[in-house]
């Protein structure tokens, strides 16, 4: 994904860099809200984004104010969501503004799931300069475990780790993948749907998406090679321009890439 320096307090080279780490792993926080979007039962107690947004700059007043949006969507390009906290020093927003901004403005993210955090690359970094009494009180008044600030932990351990899923290239050559687990548990109904119903792997919805083209943003292996088996075209540019190849080359899902490009008509 394309990188952007976002400025903190002093120009803080760590908070820069655990930041940049935030929009290179920004893909896992996306694929688990692509699920989320299809449960029945909610299975994520919070997720947010950290962006930052210019000031009006005086005297003791940062250049940017960072704060979290929630209600997040996102299309390749630009991430939406709706502004949590009323600014301190930021004039042009409020509290419930729906804000839009290129992904690579985004400052950290995370999701919480049972009452753990996944991400918060920068909370965590804030959390490792505290004492141990300001690190108990931080996490009490967020009431969330944030676990070890010297690990940040992407994805779930345990019953919900993302599952190795082996499959076999163009070439023949068997290869392991890492797989959110509900992609795994869902392909023989994603099957079943195509089987039924091919023309669901060529459709396009009222945004100009196909649903190739959703499976391919989130990083969805299975459901990639399912869409190509039914016909589903990997060069077709969405509303924004860009084909299926393209999102996931920009969210550095590489295995989905190489599929995707394997299927292109020559």
């Amino acid at each position: 994904m394309t990188d952007k320096q976002v400025l903190f307090f002093s120009n803080d080279s760590e908070m820069e860099n655990v930041s940049r780490a935030a929009r290179d792993t920004f893909k896992y926080f996306w694929r688990e809200l692509a699920w989320e979007s299809r449960r029945i039962v909610p299975g994520l107690d919070l997720s947010i984004v950290k962006v930052a947004f210019k000031t009006d700059k005086g005297d003791g007043v940062p250049p940017f104010e960072h704060m979290w949006i929630g209600d997040i969507d996102f299309d390749g390009i630009n991430v939406t969501g709706t502004l949590m906290n009323e600014p301190n020093w930021a004039s042009n927003v409020s509290a419930g503004d729906v804000v839009n901004i290129p992904v690579s403005d985004i400052g950290d993210w995370m999701y919480v799931i049972d009452n753990k955090v996944y991400g918060g690359h920068t909370v965590n970094l804030m959390r490792l300069r505290m004492s141990e009494q300001e690190r108990n009180q931080h996490d009490n008044a967020w009431g969330l475990d944030f676990g070890n600030p010297s690990e940040i932990e992407l994805t779930p351990s345990g019953e919900n780790k993302p599952q190795e899923v082996m499959i076999n290239t163009e070439s023949g050559t068997p290869s392991k993948i890492l797989e959110h687990p509900m992609s795994v548990n869902m392909a023989s109904k994603i099957e079943e749907t195509l089987q039924t119903n091919p023309s669901v792997a060529t459709s396009v919805d009222e945004n100009g998406w196909t649903m190739l083209h959703r499976e391919s943003l989130a990083g969805n292996y299975i459901a990639v090679s399912l869409l190509l088996k039914y016909g589903a075209d990997p060069q077709l540019c969405n509303s924004n321009g860009h084909s299926a190849i393209e999102l996931a080359n920009m969210m550095g899902w590489h295995e989905i890439a190489d599929l995707l490009k394997s299927k292109t008509k020559q």
